[in-house]
Parts: structure tokens; sequence; C-alpha cells
């Protein structure tokens, strides 16, 4: 990925960002003063990053913005957490989406279609970004099925464009 524009964010988007963040996850994440800059690359999708004080920490998402999973790293929100077991991360780090029985800790509050962070179960770590496909409830407490669609992990085209941003 290459980077088509690069501009600052206006004020007023910065506020809309930050106020979107905090639905999401029931604090900003980040601050209006931080120097914010919006990004759109040259690929075919036209992927939109928002970079905060020189890092990649979001991208859009149906004209959302959420975090990477180097923002998630980075900011580690506790809300919007979907928790997996040791034996399905090489399985998610290759983009697989996450199936019920890989689920050992979920955010009760999660809805069908909500945007979520993937954690690893040792390190409590970011893993992937993914879209639910159920609820956090049905998630922790069915054994089958895909129950969260993997939309970016560690070691992607994303992960290495914000790696070397």
């Amino acid at each position: 990925m290459k980077i088509r524009s690069r501009h600052h964010m206006r004020k007023d988007e910065i506020k809309e960002l930050v106020k979107n963040l905090e639905d999401i996850f029931g604090e900003p994440l980040i601050s209006e003063e931080s120097k914010i800059e919006l990004i759109t690359t040259n690929t075919e999708k036209k992927h939109k990053f928002v970079s905060v004080d020189g890092s990649l920490l979001f991208f859009e998402v149906e004209k959302k913005y959420f975090p990477t999973v180097k923002g998630a790293l980075e900011l580690e929100p506790q809300d919007k957490v979907v928790t997996v077991d040791m034996g399905a991360i090489p399985y998610v780090v290759n983009g697989a989406d996450i199936m019920a029985p890989g689920v050992v800790d979920v955010d009760h509050n999660i809805q069908k279609n909500d945007m979520v962070i993937v954690n690893e179960e040792e390190h409590k770590k970011a893993i992937a970004v993914g879209r639910a496909l159920q609820s956090g409830d049905y998630m922790i407490n069915k054994n089958e099925g895909k129950v969260v669609e993997n939309l970016h992990c560690f070691g992607d085209d994303i992960w290495e464009f914000s790696k070397s941003f």
C-alpha cells in the first residue's frame, strides 16, 4: 500500500471522530489536542486511515473509524473485545473467521454487526479486528458456528502498512 493523500483533519472532523469512539467504547480513546491526519491509500479499495501523533491507529469500516490491530495494541480498549483461546491464534492471524468453540471471554454488550477487537487469552493482546456475526451472549454460550468475521489481522496488508508508517 502506498499513500495517495494525506492531510490534517479539520476540528469538526476530529470532534466527530472522538465522539464516535466514545459512543463505541464508552471513552474517547484519543484527545482532540492530538495531531490527527487522514490518510488515503492508492489501493483498489482506497483504504482510509487515521494517524494520531504519527501512529496509524484507525481505519475506516462502513463510514466509521475503528482501531487497527496496531491501534488496539496501543490504546487497549476494554469494550467490544472477544478473547480467543491459544489454539485459535494461528488460524486467526492467517485470516480465518472466529469460531464459537475458540471464544473464552467476551464483552456481553456486543451486538450482531458490531465491530470488535479479537484478543488472545494469555497476554490479552489484540490479534485481529472483525465484525460480530452474533451477539456476545451467543458467542460465549454456544459452541458452534462462526461468530466474528475477520476483517484485519496481525501480519496482513493493513498491519504491514501501519507498522511501516
